[in-house]
């Protein structure tokens, strides 16, 4: 705000154009005006609070109508130079002051300052030129932010760790200096909007076509997961992987086709009541295994026991398509929280720093190597498994440290290799 300092106090001026006049301003008014065809051009001082009252008595002084009133009081606007403005109206036509405190700026201001368009005040056009340029900036700043969320898109990103490893150092430092210090917000919520797009399409879409899709995305060379043979999907290697598949569920006396069944059935939330698969059993059986190759290419959130104490241990399954639950510990502080989470119930959700928020039903794989209900009563241990299919994994997978009855896998294995062995079963059930 400019100001200018008179006689050791400082004064704040104001201008504001006036239409259907009837009478000029008299002395009391202590104004500086001058006429220009229909309309006039009225400077007066005031304090910031009292302007408006200042500005009224001026317009009822001038005999002005009061339907004219509410159009004449949008045109006030501050004075950045007192001096620079008595020019602009000087070329309008005579300057009159009702006051001799304006004598001064008259001195100064002796010649004239022609502007084209007197329906334009400069302040007015400084205004716009200044939204204009705001407007441009901010259409640059979302373009930035589409561009970044369809990069995002193109290259499966899924948190700040995998942005790190999909985006070279360059393309970070370009990032980084094109954002300053608000990237990391800007690339979290992108990471954010980009979720919650996969998340709605995920519920939308079936669990078999879910897994063509990330077959389609491999042969593409873009997976959602770390895909152990990107370049080779299909080679001997693959056959020998799902071979091995078949031969641990058969040592497990687990048949495929019945996992198979079951795994669609709770993706795709088709039992009212069955809401969760559970794979039981002792370390090294591959239950984990199973778990990451049948939703490593889903949106997924996961809650360890080690979180279960925190007040806001399932934060982290909002906007996903799948929880995944290792080892969790239900007894009777928490039983009736994950009675409702196994069971596809709304649950509310309490979110560190925000408000609570409700978690819709979302399919649950858990992985245990003791009965969920070991720490409750019979009934309470009933009413939970009777929210989950279960499956047992007894027989333990070969290392260096376990000689197991099920030998080593002969390759790294990933979400490829489970989606060609579910793939021909559902394929061969919907004809």
């Amino acid at each position: 705000m400019s100001q200018t300092t008179l006689t050791g106090f400082t004064r704040t001026y104001y201008t504001f154009i006036l239409r259907q006049y009837t009478r000029r301003p008299n002395a009391i008014s202590e104004v500086l005006y001058t006429e220009h065809d229909d309309h006039m051009h009225v400077i007066f001082q005031s304090s910031t609070s009292n302007s408006p009252r200042k500005m009224e008595r001026i317009i009822e002084e001038c005999g002005v109508p009061p339907q004219a009133v509410p159009d004449i009081k949008m045109t006030k606007q501050l004075v950045r130079n007192v001096t620079a403005l008595i020019r602009y109206m000087r070329g309008r036509g005579e300057v009159v002051a009702t006051d001799d405190h304006y004598d001064h700026f008259l001195r100064v201001a002796t010649s004239s300052l022609e502007w084209p368009d007197c329906s334009v005040i400069p302040s007015e056009g400084r205004r716009i030129l200044k939204s204009a340029k705001e407007e441009d900036r901010r259409e640059v700043k979302r373009q930035k932010f589409l561009d970044l969320a369809e990069e995002i898109i193109r290259r499966k990103v899924r948190s700040m760790n995998d942005m790190n490893k999909k985006f070279t150092y360059q393309e970070t430092f370009r990032l980084m200096a094109d954002y300053g210090q608000s990237y990391n917000m800007i690339v979290r919520k992108a990471l954010e909007t980009v979720r919650m797009m996969n998340v709605a399409h995920q519920r939308a879409t079936d669990y078999m076509d879910l897994l063509k899709e990330e077959l389609d995305d491999v042969r593409n060379g873009c997976p959602s997961h770390l895909c152990a043979y990107p370049k080779n999907h299909s080679g001997p290697s693959r056959k020998e992987s799902i071979q091995w598949l078949e031969d641990m569920f058969s040592a497990n006396e687990i048949a495929v086709v019945d996992f198979a069944i079951t795994l669609r059935i709770i993706m795709n939330c088709e039992d009212e009541k069955i809401n969760t698969l559970v794979l039981y059993g002792p370390t090294n059986t591959g239950k984990s295994l199973i778990c990451r190759l049948t939703t490593s290419f889903l949106e997924h959130g996961s809650v360890m026991r080690r979180q279960e104490a925190s007040a806001f241990a399932y934060e982290n399954l909002l906007n996903r398509k799948v929880a995944l639950m290792e080892e969790p510990k239900i007894c009777a502080a928490n039983q009736q929280d994950l009675k409702q989470i196994l069971g596809g119930e709304p649950f509310e959700v309490h979110i560190k720093y925000q408000n609570p928020d409700l978690l819709e039903r979302l399919p649950v794989i858990v992985t245990t190597n003791e009965p969920l209900g070991v720490r409750l009563s019979d009934v309470d241990a009933a009413a939970i498994e009777g929210r989950c299919k279960i499956y047992t994994l007894d027989k333990q997978i070969c290392n260096a440290n376990i000689d197991g009855s099920v030998p080593a896998p002969p390759y790294k294995l990933c979400a490829c290799d489970m989606a060609h062995l579910l793939l021909p079963i559902y394929e061969l059930l919907a004809l």
